[in-house]
């Protein structure tokens, strides 16, 4: 526990250290520079999430996928990919985890029981790298065993599989950071933090689902406005706390 707790320290200082520079030196909004609202809610969600939640996610997409990934059924499967030079299975495995993301992020936001969960990431009002952190933990399962379990089933080397998930998990701290970046037409491919602001629009249904793949809101038709929205966050109150927050999905809805 003490190791865990350091790697989640030395994570957070390392984190800092690169993406406060750039949200300083290549801000999108301007806002005022310092501790914005809710950063200790926000530190708490790190917190949590580095110590508890995503050690026992990954413990569970492992524990669940580990007597799938010798099913017979997928052995032709795992024969074909694993004959592919490592380029291309490399290429098949973001392509088709992105794809995964693309159509489950976009059902988080269609369907209600779904969006009860994700949208405690979306009552950031202050989005930079640690409202990147936001997430419930119910919500982090679902979009982690979406884009994981697939890989895993085809027997993809699981070293380099993990170089994938901090290239991910790098990429989705950046795309959430307050920067523009003169990324040019790279954008279009591997995605930038002015799609995934649009994205946090408090409508919900305002497109931007993809994350290292924005194509694929074009290719599907929810690639919406690029603007920067004038308010963050979700039309409908919401507890400010974090164990509230926890609690939330799990509400009672009232009749209209």
């Amino acid at each position: 526990m003490i190791d865990l707790l350091g790697a989640v320290l030395l994570h957070l200082v390392w984190v800092a250290a690169v993406f406060t520079p750039l949200e300083r030196m290549w801000p999108a909004r301007g806002e005022p520079a310092g501790l914005r609202p809710a950063w200790r809610t926000d530190l708490v969600f790190y917190a949590a999430q580095g110590l508890l939640f995503t050690p026992a996610v990954a413990w569970v997409i492992h524990t669940a996928a580990a007597p799938l990934r010798n099913a017979a059924i997928l052995a032709p499967a795992q024969a074909a990919f694993v004959t592919l030079p490592v380029f291309f299975q490399v290429v098949v495995v973001l392509v088709g985890a992105d794809l995964f993301a693309y159509w489950g992020h976009r059902a988080q936001h269609a369907w209600e029981p779904l969006w009860r969960f994700h949208a405690i990431h979306h009552t950031a009002e202050h989005v930079d790298w640690l409202a990147a952190y936001r997430e419930h933990p119910g919500d982090t399962l679902y979009t982690q065993a979406l884009v994981n379990v697939p890989v895993l089933l085809l027997g993809f080397d699981l070293r380099a599989w993990l170089g994938l998930v901090v290239l991910r998990g790098s990429w989705a701290i950046l795309v959430h950071s307050d920067v523009r970046l003169p990324l040019g037409p790279l954008r279009w491919i591997f995605g930038a933090p002015e799609f995934h602001r649009a994205h946090h629009d408090r409508d919900r249904h305002v497109g931007h689902y993809a994350n290292l793949a924005p194509w694929l809101d074009v290719l599907f038709g929810t690639h919406g406005p690029v603007g920067e929205p004038a308010r963050f966050g979700v039309n409908e109150p919401y507890p400010r706390s974090w164990v509230g927050m926890m609690v939330w999905p799990f509400r009672t809805r009232r009749r209209a």
